[in-house]
């Protein structure tokens, strides 16, 4: 795998951010433009990840979960690599950032959603040590079920 490196994203990166989101998850709905207001909210940490000085690569986090603002819990809102990256390593290394990240924040655990049909994405999240908590129906704006996992983290 070529060098990858990981930085927090500014203003110049909200295009990138929006076009990824567009590209890879427009089947769930509008993410284009959910992501890009994610991104302006101060509770969320954007990281890019890039490789060879270019964007590849982008993960979310949210400082609290948001259905019960419960500061010692995050959710990972997004992880998108572009899709002539993938299966190259990219997520995984993203999503241990990402998890570093968390602790550095003092979060104890991360909450994500993934799509119920979405198997490589959940293949990731077990390997990485999510256990699934529920599903939830109709939980895209597309109408689509999502599997909610979460993890315990351990510094």
């Amino acid at each position: 795998m070529k060098e990858i490196s990981f930085r927090i994203a500014t203003k110049k990166d909200q295009d990138f951010i929006g076009q990824l989101s567009a590209r890879v998850f427009s089947i769930f709905g509008r993410y284009d433009e959910i992501l890009t207001d994610w991104f302006s909210h101060p509770g969320v940490i954007t990281v890019i990840g890039s490789k060879n000085g270019q964007p590849v690569a982008f993960a979310m986090l949210q400082l609290g979960e948001r259905e019960t603002w419960n500061v010692s819990t995050g959710e990972l809102l997004a992880i998108a690599v572009i899709p002539e990256h993938q299966r190259q390593g990219l997520g995984r290394s993203l999503l241990n950032y990402m998890e570093d990240l968390a602790l550095r924040f003092r979060l104890r655990e991360i909450h994500l959603h993934t799509g119920k049909d979405n198997l490589p994405a959940q293949c990731l999240f077990e390997e990485a040590g999510y256990g699934v908590a529920e599903t939830e129906k109709d939980y895209y704006p597309k109408g689509q079920p999502a599997v909610r996992m979460v993890k315990r983290l351990e510094s």
